[in-house]
């Protein structure tokens, strides 16, 4: 197990949740995304929310289990157990967050799909999250349109 960030709780993401999420998810992504709050409750998604002592939502992610021509952007469809969005509010970047929401997302992909070999993300080239990705043990496979599709080992128990 891991250190949980003091005062911050990791939990599945409820509908109640989504006008939170999309405040999170406006903050960091741009305006012409995807809105991943729409996974929240959706069939086949794992969605989970990291919260403040107040309850406040300050991070999310999403992830989908299983490839799917119906749910999410074109490049999440072809992947089973891809990571859609994780995203943590700028005022609560850099405290571990971040880790603690991936790991648990990875936590429960793991135990709701263990046949499955590898766990898959996209990250934009610029994007200081990568460092974190490499250290939770994704690895770069390619890359199209200035981002990288990384990859990480459903087996690998580092850091989780």
């Amino acid at each position: 197990m891991y250190p949980l960030v003091p005062g911050i709780q990791i939990r599945h993401a409820i509908p109640q949740d989504a006008v939170h999420v999309g405040l999170v998810l406006r903050s960091v992504l741009s305006p012409n995304q995807y809105h991943y709050e729409r996974n929240i409750g959706a069939q086949g998604c794992l969605n989970f929310v990291a919260t403040s002592v107040d309850h406040s939502v300050v991070g999310f992610s999403s992830l989908l289990l299983d490839a799917s021509p119906d749910t999410g952007p074109d490049v999440w469809r072809q992947y089973p157990l891809y990571v859609g969005v994780m995203a943590v509010a700028p005022a609560w970047q850099r405290r571990g967050i971040g880790s603690q929401l991936l790991r648990r997302t990875i936590e429960e992909a793991r135990r709701e799909r263990p046949h499955y070999a590898f766990t898959y993300l996209e990250v934009e080239h610029n994007n200081s999250a990568i460092r974190l990705y490499e250290r939770l043990g994704f690895e770069k496979l390619g890359e199209n349109k200035g981002s990288w599709l990384m990859r990480r080992s459903t087996q690998l128990s580092h850091d989780i």
